[in-house]
């Protein structure tokens, strides 16, 4: 968006579709964002680390991002999040994680949805398992719709 950005108003940022997105932006101005569309960004490969910065998002969309590899930072601190979908991102190696340091009450406690459908089905039960357990203890206690379709093992 560029260091003269002023957006710190913006809510929504829709970017679906943008099939030539390789990065996300800097996100750092964007305090008061809580929907982001980023599907179908066919070639989108890398969200900045700036993501993890967004406090008040709620909706995260990546579906159709087949293409993104590197996305660790989304959970960093996105205690509001309730919307994460992640359908049809095969390539993705780095997962998105909460960082250990904070609290488990404070990455996903409010998270309602969860779709990291077409991840190998492995990749999927790990990443589920660490995303919502923490010490042994279910973290995601509001979680209503958990989608693990085409998980054929």
């Amino acid at each position: 968006f560029g260091p003269n950005c002023q957006l710190s108003s913006l809510r929504t940022l829709l970017l679906s579709g943008c099939t030539n997105l390789q990065q996300t932006p800097d996100f750092t101005e964007l305090s008061n964002l809580r929907y982001l569309d980023l599907e179908r960004c066919t070639s989108l490969s890398t969200m900045h680390e700036s993501i993890g910065t967004l406090a008040t998002l709620k909706y995260l969309s990546l579906r159709g991002c087949k293409n993104l590899v590197h996305a660790p930072y989304i959970l960093n601190g996105n205690s509001s999040l309730l919307i994460l979908d992640l359908s049809g991102c095969m390539m993705i190696t780095n997962l998105p994680r909460c960082r250990r340091k904070f609290a488990p009450s404070s990455c996903l406690e409010s998270l309602m949805f969860l779709s990291p459908v077409f991840l190998e089905p492995q990749r999927i039960l790990d990443f589920v398992g660490e995303l919502m357990f923490f010490d042994g203890e279910w973290i995601c206690s509001k979680l209503a719709y958990l989608n693990l379709a085409h998980c054929h093992e």
